[in-house]
C-alpha cells in the first residue's frame, strides 16, 4: 500500500457468492480522483474469495475463516483501515465514484456530521425501472420503537437538498472516523452482540448521544439489491397479509437477530422517562412481535430469548457507559427523532 493515508476506507463484508464482491472492488480500485483503500473481509472459507482477490496496491483480503457476521466483518476491516471516512458497503451494493464523491465533499463541509448514506435504489442500474424504486433513504424510528427505511419501496421523487435523518442503512454508510473514535472509546465500532441487523440503529443512537450529526445527501445515489423487503411505513396492522407472508419466507437467523437486537437496543438506550411516554405502543408491537414469532417458529423466540440473555451483561454495561458520557439527553432524542 502506498504511505500516502487514504481518504476514504471500503469495507465489504463477504458470505456468499463471490461474485458480486469481484465486481464491487473491480468497480471501485478504478475510481478517478479519489483515494481509497478496500478491506475485503470474507466471512465464507467455501467461496474461494481470496484466489479471485489477488492482493494489489490498495485492496487487503482478510480471510476469516468462518462467520463472524455483519458486525465481525465490519470490526475486523476496521481495525486495518486507515482512511479519514469508512464506508460500509454490502456485498450486493453497487456505487462508484457519484456516490462517494458527494459524501465526501459533504462531510468535509459539515464537521458535525458523524456518518452519512446517499439514496439507494432497488436493484441494480441494469435493472432499475423508471421511476427508480427508493430501497432506503435514511432510516425512520417509530414512538413504538420500531424503524423502517424511510421510503421503502416508493417511486422516488427527488430531494432537492440533504436532510438530517436519526439513521442510515448499514448497507451503504458512510462514516467519519472521528465521530468512531469518540463513540467507540473502550470497544469495536459495531456491538458484536448484534451480529448483524440494526446495528446501524444502534451506532446512530451512541452518535446522536455525543451530538454527532447523521444526514441522506441526494447527490450520491446508489443500487442495493437485497432479497429481503419491509414493509416501509405502512405499519403492521394495515399490511398484517404481507407481514405475515415475509415471516413466514424469513430465513430463521434475520428473525432471531431481529428480534434479540430489539430487545438490546430498549435495554441499552431506555429509561423510565423515554419508556412512559410511549409505553402502551412498545407492549403492544412487542407482544405482536413475540406473538408472531411463537406462531411462525417457536424456536426461533427461544434462540432469541437465549441470545439476548447471553448478551444483556454486555448492554447494561454499555448503558452504563453511554450514561456517563452522553452530552444530549435521551428524551431529547426521542422526543425529536420518534415519530408517531
Amino acid at each position: 500500500m502506498t504511505s500516502l493515508r487514504p481518504q476514504v476506507s471500503v469495507i465489504i463484508p463477504a458470505y456468499g457468492p463471490a461474485a458480486p464482491v469481484v465486481e464491487a472492488v473491480q468497480r471501485l480500485l478504478t475510481i478517478p480522483d479519489l483515494h481509497l483503500e478496500v478491506i475485503v473481509v470474507n466471512n465464507d472459507p467455501a467461496n474461494g474469495l481470496a484466489l479471485l482477490l489477488p492482493l494489489r496496491a490498495r485492496l487487503v483480503v482478510d480471510d476469516v475463516g468462518w462467520n463472524s457476521g455483519f458486525t465481525g466483518a465490519i470490526n475486523r476491516g476496521y481495525a486495518q483501515s486507515r482512511g479519514e471516512f469508512i464506508l460500509f458497503h454490502n456485498a450486493d451494493l453497487v456505487v462508484d465514484g457519484s456516490y462517494l464523491g458527494p459524501l465526501l465533499d459533504f462531510m468535509t463541509a459539515h464537521p458535525a456530521a458523524g456518518c452519512a448514506s446517499g439514496v439507494l435504489f432497488r436493484g441494480v442500474p441494469e435493472t432499475s425501472v423508471t421511476p427508480r424504486i427508493v430501497d432506503s433513504a435514511g432510516i425512520i424510528v417509530r414512538r413504538d420503537r420500531g424503524a423502517h427505511d424511510r421510503g421503502e419501496g416508493m417511486a422516488y421523487d427527488a430531494l432537492d437538498q440533504p436532510e438530517e435523518v436519526f439513521a442510515v442503512s448499514g448497507a451503504a454508510l458512510f462514516l467519519r472516523r472521528a465521530a468512531v473514535e469518540d463513540v467507540s472509546p473502550d470497544g469495536p465500532v459495531l456491538d458484536p452482540s448484534f451480529f448483524m441487523y440494526k446495528d446501524d440503529i444502534d451506532l446512530a443512537w451512541r452518535l446522536r448521544l455525543r451530538s454527532w450529526q447523521c444526514w441522506v445527501v441526494p447527490a450520491a445515489s446508489g443500487y442495493h439489491a437485497r432479497t429481503g423487503r419491509g414493509l416501509g411505513g405502512s405499519g403492521y396492522i394495515r399490511s398484517l397479509r404481507d407481514y405475515l407472508r415475509n415471516e413466514r419466507h424469513k430465513p430463521a437467523h434475520i428473525r432471531v437477530h431481529s428480534l434479540k437486537n430489539e430487545w438490546i437496543l430498549l435495554l441499552k438506550y431506555e429509561s423510565l422517562a423515554t419508556l412512559a411516554p410511549d409505553l402502551p405502543r412498545i407492549v403492544f408491537r412487542q407482544a405482536g412481535l413475540v406473538s408472531v414469532t411463537l406462531l411462525v417458529s417457536p424456536v426461533r423466540f427461544v434462540r432469541a430469548v437465549r441470545l439476548f440473555v447471553a448478551a444483556a451483561p454486555a448492554a447494561r454495561e454499555a448503558r452504563r457507559s453511554l450514561a456517563r458520557r452522553r452530552t444530549v439527553s435521551p428524551s431529547s432524542i426521542r422526543r425529536r427523532w420518534f415519530v408517531r
